[in-house]
């Protein structure tokens, strides 16, 4: 959504986008680390019974910090299905920002979606116990798929 308002706002944002700008690459930075490994998203990290007990600063947690991942043999189309148009938006974003950013950005966008296009499936049968009951998809994976053939 960032991604987006700045597209559409960003000259209206003076000052603002320069702040909005490093939000977006702190989010897009954190999407390529997840999706790093070819054909595997990491989908959810934590635990999520425990994390929404705990209210503590996120630096004194000890709860459990398992990786949850999607991959060819579990796949999780939705959470490949979100990465891959908020990598894209946000590599047009960073064009004539950052080049070589921004194809990053495309080029891992182009990947994440070709393998939740290839490897269709819910991660809710793949990872639920990490993300359910708080990360549960409800839309199911296909929303993303007929979206895709309509663009």
């Amino acid at each position: 959504m960032l991604s987006w308002s700045v597209l559409e706002f960003g000259q209206l944002m003076g000052p603002e986008l320069q702040h909005t700008l490093e939000a977006i690459r702190w989010g897009t930075d954190y999407m390529l680390k997840v999706t790093s490994v070819p054909d595997s998203v990491a989908g959810v990290v934590g635990d999520p019974n425990s994390d929404h007990n705990c209210w503590e600063r996120p630096k004194d947690m000890d709860t459990p910090r398992t990786s949850n991942v999607v991959h060819k043999g579990k796949p999780g189309s939705e959470v490949s299905g979100k990465i891959a148009p908020a990598l894209a938006a946000s590599s047009m974003v960073f064009k004539d920002l950052d080049k070589a950013y921004s194809d990053s950005l495309l080029d891992r966008a182009t990947h994440v979606f070709e393998f939740a296009d290839k490897y269709k499936g819910s991660y809710n049968d793949s990872i639920g116990e990490g993300a359910c009951p708080f990360y549960c998809d409800y839309s199911g994976y296909t929303v993303y798929y007929v979206l895709h053939q309509l663009i």
